[in-house]
């Protein structure tokens, strides 16, 4: 069985337009014949789809494979941050992979974007343009169609897209600098760089503000820890561990780009996530406002 609890802020709301919320996947005239068919209880009684539910009112419906399904490919849904006819920007969570890999041939961000535009009966192809890795979050742009993937991967290729971070080291760096250098890259060496700036600190760590310059597998990682200040989390690279941090401290916060098809000038933001925000909480650090940088 699923259950649902209704609380304040859904009170008043009747129970087919609520379960529509919750079960946004769900046609209406299907949850209809499940309110029909009695197998939708309201405190333990049949209902109906008009009912008005209350705070405290308890939903059950039945744990069918379908609606179990629909349930499980709404959470891989992501979350959309920004799209046009051409350009989608979609938060992709630390953990999940951009783009099929080993032991991500089944979920990741390319496949999840795919899945969420073939729902709304779209074909045209989706890339994304960048990517993220595994234990990084933040937003990545996907073109829609092969044009707009060309486009964008030329803008790519261009430094036309900056990409701001936010990292958690040790304190002890100056407050800004440029981190410049190179990287071994498929077997070729390549120029890196990168600015940074610290935007709150303690005595124990300090939040970085990181201004890609370049683009490397791992750059911002591999950088900040030749200098020893390795990214809090960072088992690769012996970042700190701190209580309460189960993955990388390090989230891409905002890009900016010109739109290659319009000349309008985008401006994405993806605040800090809850958990990040609630460990800078528990150091007295206070959360950055990502709208003003």
């Amino acid at each position: 069985m699923l259950t649902y609890t209704i609380d304040t802020a859904t009170a008043g709301t009747p129970l087919l337009d609520y379960l529509q919320q919750e079960i946004s996947l769900a046609q209406a005239s299907y949850l209809n014949r499940l309110i029909r068919s009695g197998k939708v209880l309201c405190n333990g009684e049949s209902t109906t789809a008009g009912q008005i539910l209350r705070a405290g009112d308890t939903i059950t419906l039945p744990g069918s494979r379908k609606l179990i399904s629909l349930i499980e490919r709404q959470a891989r849904q992501p979350q959309i941050l920004y799209e046009s006819d051409k350009i989608l920007v979609v938060a992709k969570p630390s953990g999940l992979a951009t783009h099929s890999s080993r032991g991500h041939e089944q979920d990741n961000l390319n496949e999840r974007v795919r899945e969420m535009l073939l729902a709304r009966g779209k074909k045209f192809k989706t890339a994304a343009i960048h990517r993220l890795d595994l234990p990084t979050s933040g937003p990545v742009i996907f073109g829609k169609g092969q044009k707009a993937i060309s486009e964008l991967g030329k803008l790519m290729q261009q430094r036309g897209i900056e990409k701001k971070y936010l990292a958690l080291t040790l304190a002890g760096l100056p407050k800004q600098g440029r981190l410049q250098g190179t990287l071994d890259s498929k077997g070729k060496t390549k120029v890196a760089e990168c600015d940074y700036r610290v935007i709150t600190q303690n005595d124990e760590i300090a939040l970085h503000e990181i201004v890609l310059g370049s683009g490397r597998q791992h750059q911002i990682r591999r950088q900040m820890a030749e200098v020893g200040f390795p990214i809090a989390g960072d088992k690769r690279y012996r970042g700190p561990d701190l209580p309460g941090l189960n993955r990388l401290f390090l989230h891409a916060f905002a890009l900016t780009f010109t739109d290659p098809f319009g000349n309008e000038a985008i401006k994405i933001k993806d605040p800090l996530p809850d958990d990040l925000t609630q460990l800078l909480e528990h150091y007295d650090l206070s959360c950055p406002d990502t709208n003003k940088y």
